[in-house]
């Protein structure tokens, strides 16, 4: 598994896996041997084609291509790339590539290299390299020449043994310290068995039919996934959008691959408008989606009225919702990729705020999901929910109020007094929607702006009618939200917006967006 990753886009620099420090910026294309400056060759693992455990760590690290659909969202998913590798610490970029090779030499510490420009003449040299080590020599002279190509399958049972009793990563580091540095026999019994003494494995488990047939197992999966060796996945880290090659390739033949994998990655990313006049550009966002051209697919048109009833917001569980927020629920509502994704959209915006903004929180709990270094800027972090427990515990708000909106949406805030008002996923729950928008342009300053998430998921016994029957979750909620803002009040708000930032796996995340004229 190779793991190379090229940042465009950079504006920090930051530490890097192999020590040192990430230009802040730089156009100088690098020598190919700057791909791999920074390889700590101790936290290799080496796997030779043919081996019977070529790939079986890997069978986690890389998943066939596959169409995946949730409740009518259906997206094409590119594989994901390795745990943890991909994305150089403290570096923006918008551009990796993963390369999974059969023969899986295995980097397991990424670059985390970082340039203005993506140097692709570089990439395809390193690509092209056959031999590994003529390009890490100044990194990597640690590396034995005596090594030899060994059977690796009885170190993977190992391996398989320590994952399960927590200490795989250390295992690893000695068996590739031992195999890279000191050419030891890692096919050796006696040499297994002195490696999972020292780092307190049960090497008597590795030997069980069992785990020889897990790990078997997984190599099987991996080797139905490819056709030719070497095999390499190479996409673009936000959209996912990519290319799959099989074979050994020249350096012009990478060089062409690589480009059409960048222009494959320019096209994404969505801007809005943001607070206080502001543009602002959501990287991660999906321009293609129906969500995302939702708004803008009604060119201004909006029904001649508040389109609905008062049983639209009826609900299956009609008793007070503090009764259902009793006790605190100190949990999340989305996996944590979703979550990184809201996190990264409150960023952007946050960024756009004047310095000392104030933020309110509404319908929050324990963690608003508010980006750490982006909130040092705000003056006031305001949270509401309904319970005070889980509203004490949040430790970004400075403070808190419990209230139940949907027994008195009018709000103990003074009017214009936050620039920014977010919503996160309790909008289904609204029995009086329009109350609740009015309230929310009140507070906001002229400029302010508003922003609306949800997903997929709800207490459908507590989300209201309207919202329950609607079959089409992310456009058709996105429309019905559009509705709150254009009627609550009416001519309230203005620059409307919907945009998809769902990540590739995981939940989806739908954001509405609007902000408050500067008239008002």
């Amino acid at each position: 598994m190779y793991v190379l990753s090229a940042r465009r886009g950079a504006t920090q620099g930051g530490p890097l896996p192999g020590g040192g420090s990430a230009p802040a910026s730089s156009t100088a294309a690098p020598e190919p041997a700057d791909f791999l400056d920074h390889f700590d060759a101790r936290k290799a693992f080496s796997l030779r084609a043919g081996d019977p455990g070529a790939g079986a760590r890997a069978g986690d690290a890389g998943q066939a291509a596959s169409t995946e659909t949730t409740r009518g969202h259906r997206q094409r998913r590119w594989p994901s790339p390795c745990k943890g590798y991909g994305k150089g610490p403290a570096v923006n970029g918008e551009l990796a590539f993963v390369l999974v090779n059969k023969g899986d030499l295995e980097m397991a510490q990424c670059m985390g290299w970082s340039r203005v420009e993506t140097p692709v003449r570089s990439l395809a040299a390193a690509l092209e390299t056959k031999d590994i080590n003529q390009f890490s020599q100044r990194k990597c002279e640690a590396l034995n020449p005596n090594r030899r190509v060994v059977n690796t399958f009885d170190a993977h049972c190992l391996i398989e043994v320590a994952q399960a009793q927590g200490k795989q990563e250390a295992l690893e580091h000695m068996l590739s310290r031992w195999y890279f540095e000191e050419a030891k026999d890692i096919s050796d019994v006696n040499v297994l068995a002195a490696a999972a003494a020292e780092c307190g494995v049960d090497a008597t488990l590795a030997a069980a039919p069992e785990t020889k047939a897990a790990v078997q197992k997984r190599y099987e999966d991996l080797s139905s996934m490819l056709g030719e060796v070497p095999h390499f996945l190479l996409r673009e880290e936000i959209s996912g959008n990519g290319m799959e090659m099989n074979g050994l390739k020249s350096v012009e033949e990478w060089e062409e691959v690589l480009k059409q994998v960048v222009e494959r990655g320019q096209f994404v990313g969505v801007t809005i408008d943001g607070p206080h006049g502001k543009k602002v550009r959501l990287d991660e966002a999906n321009p293609y989606s129906a969500v995302s051209h939702a708004m803008n697919a009604q060119h201004g048109w909006r029904p001649s009225g508040w389109p609905y009833e008062a049983e639209d917001f009826a609900r299956m569980d009609e008793s007070p919702d503090t009764m259902m927020y009793a006790q605190p629920r100190l949990v999340e509502h989305l996996d944590d990729t979703s979550l990184e994704r809201l996190r990264g959209a409150y960023d952007a915006l946050f960024k756009a705020c004047p310095e000392g903004f104030a933020v309110l929180d509404l319908c929050s709990s324990w963690n608003s999901h508010y980006p750490e270094q982006a909130l040092r800027a705000a003056s006031r972090v305001a949270v509401h929910g309904l319970n005070s427990a889980e509203l004490e515990a949040n430790v970004q708000a400075s403070e808190r109020h419990v209230q139940d909106l949907n027994s008195n949406p009018v709000l103990p805030w003074s009017s214009g007094s936050f620039d920014i008002v977010t919503l996160a996923l309790s909008v289904q729950y609204l029995t009086d929607p329009r109350a609740v928008f009015t309230e929310m342009n009140r507070v906001l300053k002229p400029g302010g702006l508003a922003v609306v998430a949800f997903s997929h998921r709800a207490f459908i016994e507590k989300a209201v009618q309207v919202w329950a029957a609607e079959p089409d979750d992310g456009e058709g909620h996105a429309h019905l939200v559009s509705r709150y803002f254009q009627y609550g009040p009416c001519g309230g708000w203005e620059k409307l917006a919907t945009v998809d930032v769902s990540p590739q796996h995981g939940d989806p995340v739908w954001l509405v967006t609007a902000v408050k004229p500067n008239s008002q």
